[in-house]
């Protein structure tokens, strides 16, 4: 049996793994020597206020786990950080408007676009007309196209997927500004926009073009994905989203992009930094969660890393475990989203045992 709802898995199913395996501990009378806290965050795509608040208030749990991620372990959690490009437009399309924006609900850098639009306003020029005709490219690069009387809609889809795992998805926004790129034959600072972004970033989520694809045994490769593009006749603004190795320096990334796009009109803009996080093997937390897993499940926990954020990074002494299982399709910020009933009973048994192996 599944049971399917928004957060499933990512985080709703789990924090009802959580609340039972706590009444599974308390109804059994288990005598334990620390305070338990099941503390619900409420922010965790949109900011750090809830955790920022909860510790000016409290003191930071002494050993804390958050079922945000994979089973067994996540020890090493790439850091997290995004930044915005910025290139002001002058002369574009030679004279004509436009727009270019992705779904007004796609409004998170940590998720894949799968749908991107731009409006172009004309006058009715035959040739600029002309130029959105080729069907080979349109079928390259997933493109519809909506004429209207004095402007043309641009469509261009993709596939959604989590921002740390932007592999798995196509991303609607590079579709969109390469196959403009391959159809406008003029030069302007639009045309201009176009060809920098294809020969620095196109349908690269590795960061090779940016010079920024590091790499560490420890949590493995940086990615790098373009969540959000606003743009009109004046300013093109893009917002990109990168996870990066827990033993890189975000200075380097932010100096080599830098330095990739000094030549350009585009501009660098920091935004929100989570560092990186690691755990070692040896600590004591480890081996209480290690233990617990392999006492339920019967194999033995491997030790894991990820690219995706957790409540671990914001809340000292804490660490991701569950609530996905190997072998699980990740279904998190995706359709269709579930988690098997036989699954959410496992979870609840690991987590009261993990609960008493740290508060015993």
């Amino acid at each position: 049996m599944k049971l399917y709802a928004r957060g499933a898995i990512d985080d709703k199913g789990p924090i009802m793994a959580a609340l039972y395996a706590a009444k599974l501990l308390k109804d059994s009378n288990v005598k334990l020597s620390k305070k338990v806290r099941i503390i619900f965050g409420t922010n965790e795509e949109s900011g750090t206020e809830d955790i920022d608040y909860y510790l000016k208030k409290e003191k930071a749990p002494k050993y804390c786990f958050t079922p945000d991620a994979y089973f067994p372990i996540v020890t090493s959690e790439k850091g997290i950080f995004t930044f915005e490009l910025v290139q002001k437009l002058e002369n574009n399309l030679c004279g004509y408007k436009h727009r270019l924006y992705t779904k007004r609900w796609q409004i998170k850098s940590n998720i894949v676009p799968d749908y991107c639009e731009c409006k172009i306003i004309h006058d009715g020029n035959s040739k600029l007309l002309q130029v959105f005709k080729d069907e080979g490219l349109k079928e390259k690069y997933r493109i519809d196209l909506e004429s209207h009387e004095n402007h043309i809609i641009i469509i261009s889809r993709g596939k959604a997927s989590h921002g740390s795992t932007p592999e798995a998805g196509e991303n609607a926004i590079a579709n969109m500004i390469l196959y403009l790129n391959e159809i406008l034959d003029f030069q302007d600072s639009f045309t201009m926009f176009l060809k920098d972004f294809s020969q620095l970033i196109g349908k690269d989520y590795s960061g090779s073009k940016l010079g920024i694809n590091f790499w560490d045994e420890e949590s493995g490769n940086l990615t790098l994905n373009l969540g959000i593009i606003n743009g009109n006749s004046s300013e093109i603004r893009m917002r990109f989203n990168i996870r990066y190795p827990v033993t890189v320096s975000s200075d380097s990334i932010v100096n080599n992009i830098n330095e990739k796009i000094k030549d350009t009109n585009l501009t660098f803009h920091m935004g929100n930094h989570n560092p990186p996080l690691h755990f070692p093997k040896e600590h004591k937390m480890i081996k209480a969660l290690k233990k617990s897993y392999e006492d339920i499940v019967g194999e033995e926990a491997e030790l894991l890393s990820t690219g995706g954020g957790t409540y671990a990074k914001l809340m000292p002494n804490t660490v991701a475990f569950g609530a996905l299982f190997k072998g699980s399709e990740d279904l998190a910020h995706k359709a269709n989203e579930f988690i098997e009933i036989s699954l959410l009973e496992k979870c609840i048994k690991i987590y009261a045992k993990a609960i008493y192996e740290l508060a015993k």
